[in-house]
């Protein structure tokens, strides 16, 4: 079932610090909606409020109907909430399968790390074969980590949010590093997601966002700025000023997608 994510008031307080402060936010069901702002904005605390990494100083987290304010961490992830971060977290040792076979295996609360029984594995691999597909890694599985580019582990990072089997994937700033042709590559990848996922993301890539997304919230000194369409959000001149905080962002807002 495709779920909505919905933000009332929530904060977040370090000392006198508010890295959160009163935001209100929702992401329709299905939609791929972008979260964007300077650094400091807070944009990374708010996903760790939404995933239960941290625990909010006000307000409510709601996933579709269900308050899920004080929900676990580990309860969130089971109810359908998966996040990519911003730096790859890979075991580098194993090779491409093996990250996403050890998160299918967690997602369904295996701890062995490796089924014992033949037929069973079988049916592993074709799940993990499958979302190698899903992540453009088809015919990728046995090459080590470390063999991989910058761009190929960010797509095993995808295969491994995804093999738990999320309703709301949350995306920590997925081009960072990435040449135009990977950030391309990424576009098109989560294009093809399912409908009933629905997506939140991170990304500094101006141009990313106005191509991939539906919606876009910008934060600025950790309140919502602005929330609205791609068109809104470039032609506003608020954002225009806020943004980044220099005489040199307009480019950045009217370069059309």
């Amino acid at each position: 079932m495709t779920v909505s994510l919905t933000c009332r008031g929530l904060g977040r307080a370090f000392g006198a610090l508010k890295a959160v402060d009163q935001v209100d936010m929702r992401v329709a069901p299905g939609s791929r909606h972008a979260l964007i702002g300077p650094n400091g904005a807070g944009k990374t605390t708010l996903l760790s409020l939404i995933t239960g990494a941290l625990g909010a100083s006000a307000g409510e987290v709601w996933l579709g109907e269900q308050d899920i304010t004080r929900v676990s961490e580990i309860r969130r992830a089971r109810l359908g909430i998966s996040q990519t971060m911003q730096h790859a977290s890979l075991f580098p040792s194993m090779t491409t399968a093996e990250n996403v076979m050890l998160a299918v295996q967690r997602h369904h609360g295996r701890i062995s790390p490796w089924p014992r029984r033949r037929p069973h594995r079988g049916r592993l691999e074709v799940r993990v074969e499958d979302l190698l597909d899903r992540a453009g890694l088809g015919g990728r599985g046995g090459v080590g980590v470390t063999a991989l580019s910058h761009g190929e582990r960010k797509q095993v990072e995808l295969a491994v949010a995804l093999a738990c089997e999320p309703r709301l994937l949350l995306l920590d700033e997925p081009a960072a590093g990435m040449s135009a042709a990977e950030s391309q590559r990424l576009v098109e990848l989560v294009r093809r997601l399912p409908a009933e996922v629905t997506v939140l993301f991170i990304e500094h890539d101006l141009d990313l966002v106005f191509t991939l997304a539906t919606d876009v919230t910008v934060l600025h000194l950790g309140q919502v700025l602005l929330s609205g369409s791609p068109d809104e959000i470039r032609t506003s001149e608020a954002v225009q000023q806020a943004y980044l905080g220099t005489g040199h962002t307009e480019a950045l807002f009217t370069t059309q997608p």
